[in-house]
């Protein structure tokens, strides 16, 4: 009789169990199925990224004939303007350090204009501050003169550096 005077009090107990056990498994599958919803949106993100930009490549420059060579010019872009983007950061940096910071910023931007418009717009801006012969190119007496100067400058502060005179 004592296991009938406890199975009562047990019933209760295996009751709740149940539930919470099944809106665990509620909880479970609708994680499951946010989860799989974001997994989809990120990925239909990535896909209406990459053919927004083969569009664009297809759309602009070189026409390209297959979708191959779309995305082999979006690579190639990409580089490109990691290039042009590094560049000119250096020569933001040389305006404050030694180096021909105007020269350098132009070429970055010249690499830049290639896939971006500003950065056209902005090179004329600082081709004005060049200075320029009568075809208004940059003389290459100037590009000589600025890399001599970077260089040296570049060599002195190495010679400092480990050479300190104090």
């Amino acid at each position: 009789m004592p296991d009938d005077a406890e199975q009562p009090d047990d019933e209760p107990h295996h009751h709740l169990k149940e539930e919470v056990e099944e809106e665990l498994h509620h909880l479970k599958e609708e994680v499951e199925e946010e989860l799989h919803e974001a997994r989809t949106r990120a990925h239909d993100a990535r896909l209406r990224v990459r053919d927004a930009a083969i569009g664009a490549e297809l759309a602009t420059g070189k026409h390209e004939e297959t979708i191959e060579e779309a995305r082999a010019g979006v690579i190639k872009r990409t580089i490109r303007m990691g290039i042009g983007s590094f560049v000119l950061f250096a020569g933001l940096l040389m305006l404050i350090l030694p180096g021909p910071g105007l020269l350098v910023i132009a070429i970055g931007l010249g690499i830049l204009a290639r896939d971006v418009a500003w950065a056209e717009r902005l090179l004329e801006r600082v081709r004005k501050r060049l200075p320029q012969d009568e075809e208004g190119d940059v003389s290459k007496p100037v590009i000589a003169t600025s890399v001599v100067v970077a260089l040296a400058a570049v060599a002195g502060s190495i010679w400092i550096s480990f050479n300190p005179p104090w």
